[in-house]
């Protein structure tokens, strides 16, 4: 456990995100900027702005685990009484006691399989203590995302027996040959928001496979009159890489059959 370790630099493998990361999403909480960098990490931090009020951090992650890092007081209220819900499920917390200069962590996640996770770190302002947030460091070279709380289900639509993708686009996926393939569709064909069928879009995203030779090529084929004006790749990470082109405004709903089945998935 790494509870009240010191951690000047990220252990090897790991990733280090500052607090003036563009994914954060703050409640409630502003920024300090400090001269000395030796109590953070490079001199700034994030606290609660009305500690009588309530405020929150949100981020979502890529990666097998996390820890918040931070200094650790003896009898200040930092980081005390903290709610971290983590996939939905909240964790009650409060930072080991001592007195610790910067980089110390003050929280560990569980380790979990390498998939995306939400995460908000959350204080009532009726308890005592505060929010006080400067680095995450995510193993596996992690990286933040923007927080969405969508990532747990995932939609696809199912007509005359074919399931289809809901994420940014409309493609025929076929029959799953088996349970896994199947929820492998889910994860990569399916939005995670159900309302996108309704929905104006006016963008389509061909998700990408790399083949053996590591060259990277769309599943499915691209029709370049659909095309009216940028074309983008979308480089999520070493594994997730997509093309997303500018279209005509559509809506998915407009493309399915009279009768047609939205069929949701849940990760576990």
């Amino acid at each position: 456990m790494a509870l009240g370790n010191v951690y000047l630099v990220p252990e090897q493998g790991w990733n280090r995100i500052n607090n003036d990361n563009e994914n954060f999403e703050y409640i409630n909480m502003s920024k300090k900027v400090y001269s000395d960098k030796t109590n953070f990490y490079l001199g700034d931090v994030h606290f609660s702005q009305d500690l009588t009020k309530y405020s929150a951090v949100k981020f979502n992650i890529i990666g097998k685990q996390f820890r918040l890092l931070n200094q650790i007081y003896t009898t200040e209220g930092r980081n005390m009484n903290l709610n971290i819900i983590i996939d939905g499920v909240t964790i009650k917390h409060s930072s080991p006691l001592g007195q610790v200069n910067g980089h110390a962590c003050y929280y560990e996640s569980p380790i979990w399989d390498n998939k995306e996770h939400s995460i908000i770190i959350e204080h009532f302002g009726t308890d005592e203590g505060y929010i006080s947030f400067d680095i995450v460091d995510i193993a596996d070279n992690g990286i933040i995302k923007k927080y969405n709380p969508y990532i747990f289900k995932k939609y696809l639509i199912n007509q005359n027996k074919n399931y289809y993708s809901t994420n940014s686009n409309f493609l025929n996926l076929g029959q799953p040959i088996d349970n896994i393939q199947l929820e492998n569709w889910y994860n990569k064909y399916g939005s995670g928001d159900v309302n996108i069928i309704t929905q104006n879009l006016n963008n389509k995203e061909f998700p990408m496979s790399k083949n053996e030779n590591g060259i990277w090529k769309t599943d499915f084929q691209l029709d370049i009159n659909h095309v009216t004006d940028n074309i983008d790749l979308v480089d999520i990470n070493e594994n997730n890489k997509s093309i997303k082109y500018d279209c005509n405004n559509y809506r998915i709903l407009d493309l399915c059959d009279d009768e047609f089945d939205i069929m949701q998935y849940r990760q576990k």
